[in-house]
């Protein structure tokens, strides 16, 4: 082999070693990223699992709120108050409907958070 194609062949090879660390360093650069919107994602996703909890522990409030209204509107039935049962009656559909909401909604936020 002559001269000319030694040189010519020791510059190919030192282009093809030099694409070979631009790509490794492209590789490096993209798994970083990857791995810190990953790791970005995980937090994320655990704060709306918390939220999501926070949520379900609500749901024990308007239960309790639930039973509380319709001691109240037994007692105004027997003292025969009707506002009075009418109050504690809609509040206790108040609450009813909101453990139902706030239970679904929930269930659901927590479904989402984990399937991402």
């Amino acid at each position: 082999m002559n001269t000319q194609n030694r040189v010519f062949n020791a510059i190919k090879k030192q282009e093809k070693t030099e694409l070979g660390r631009v790509e490794f360093s492209l590789i490096d650069d993209v798994e970083k990223k990857i791995d810190s919107a990953i790791s970005k994602k995980n937090r994320i996703v655990n704060q709306i699992i918390k939220l999501a909890g926070d949520l379900l522990d609500l749901t024990v409030d308007y239960q309790q709120a639930l039973s509380m209204a319709k001691k109240g509107e037994n007692s105004a039935k027997e003292l025969g108050v009707e506002d009075v049962r009418k109050m504690f009656g809609a509040r206790g559909d108040e609450a009813k409907y909101y453990t139902d909401v706030v239970g679904k909604a929930a269930t659901k936020i927590e479904t989402a958070a984990r399937s991402i």
